[in-house]
């Protein structure tokens, strides 16, 4: 049985998805995993089969001009890989780069876990800037439909996602949240007094963070505030909704950072996603699953490696690579040496994980 095989077998179990398209998918990944970047054309010379590189070429071009991929059943397979229960934390966020001249922003709903944000669901815009009320809750209403917000703990988010039609939506969903707010945000006291977020922290201390007493209105929902001072021009204000026990709001928005990793290990420490040329929204959705899925299983294979041999840490104390980066070297090398009868039985191992 090849590497594509096994690989092919095992997810064939959680997807039910044309096998000749399932297959390309498989060694698609493999591929990925190899040469750790989507350009067309080196994926197209790592590809494994006896056909020649032109051919290689052209099924890469109709699998991401073409492919049908159910991202229903693709978000659900994620969250299994995942391997976390419910209740789900989402972390939403965008990354922005350019392609030639075409701008490329992509809207991504991850799920936080292990101190790891995995991509689960994602809409590609081709525009620059930021996202509008109806691009974020397309999304969200995705999710809602294919998971459920019923499994989710919380949502967070940075101050770009604010808005009195979000505030509303996420009210009306019953979907709780921890969004950081914006210095001018104006908040209304339970008297009646509006005031901006600047004046609620003005006196406070650098390094300092300070959690208000009372709840104040913004946009019309209940919501507790947490506030601390970064430096002299900026001030990290964190809200979350006032049905909910007060909670330390800034741990749990920490989780956010996270997302920022995994930005910088798809787009240039793993795989190098802005090197493609696909510039088409539907086709650079479908080449961006094929990273989602190489990039949970890394996760997954540094994960086992950090429980079996723990975390190296350089002399400052921080990790000297992190979990994706564990499991990303060691899958490569498995993939680079599967002549080798060791490598053969961490690969059997590395696949099991997806079961």
């Amino acid at each position: 049985m090849t590497d594509s095989t096994l690989l092919q077998q095992t997810l064939a179990q959680s997807v039910a998805w044309n096998k000749a398209r399932l297959k390309v998918l498989t060694r698609l990944i493999l591929a990925l995993l190899q040469v750790r970047s989507v350009n067309l054309a080196r994926l197209a010379a790592a590809l494994s089969g006896t056909a020649t590189f032109d051919s290689r070429y052209k099924q890469l071009q109709r699998f991401v001009r073409h492919f049908e991929l159910p991202f229903d059943e693709l978000t659900r397979l994620l969250v299994r890989l995942i391997q976390v229960t419910p209740p789900l934390v989402l972390v939403l966020d965008r990354t922005e780069w350019k392609i030639r001249s075409q701008s490329v922003n992509v809207l991504v709903l991850c799920v936080w876990h292990n101190g790891m944000s995995h991509p689960v669901l994602w809409h590609v815009l081709l525009k620059a800037g930021s996202t509008s009320h109806l691009e974020r809750v397309a999304l969200l209403e995705e999710f809602d439909h294919i998971i459920g917000f019923e499994k989710v703990k919380y949502l967070i988010g940075d101050r770009e996602f604010h808005g009195e039609k979000f505030y509303r939506y996420l009210r009306e969903q019953k979907l709780r949240f921890r969004l950081r707010v914006r210095h001018d945000t104006a908040f209304r006291s339970s008297c009646g007094r509006i005031v901006r977020g600047r004046e609620l922290v003005r006196g406070l201390e650098i390094g300092v963070s300070f959690r208000f007493r009372h709840a104040r209105l913004l946009w019309g929902t209940r919501v507790w505030v947490w506030a601390k001072r970064l430096s002299a021009k900026e001030t990290l204000m964190v809200v979350a909704p006032a049905s909910q026990r007060k909670s330390h709001l800034f741990i749990e928005y920490g989780e956010r950072w996270r997302i920022e990793e995994m930005f910088e290990s798809v787009k240039t420490r793993g795989f190098c996603l802005e090197a493609t040329r696909v510039c088409q929204a539907e086709r650079l959705r479908r080449l961006i699953a094929v990273v989602a899925l190489a990039f949970v299983w890394a996760v997954r294979v540094g994960e086992v490696l950090v429980k079996q041999t723990g975390p190296r840490r350089k002399t400052h104390g921080r990790r000297a690579r992190s979990v994706f980066r564990l499991g990303l070297d060691e899958l490569t090398q498995m993939i680079s040496h599967l002549e080798e009868s060791r490598s053969q039985a961490k690969f059997v191992k590395a696949v099991r994980l997806l079961c």
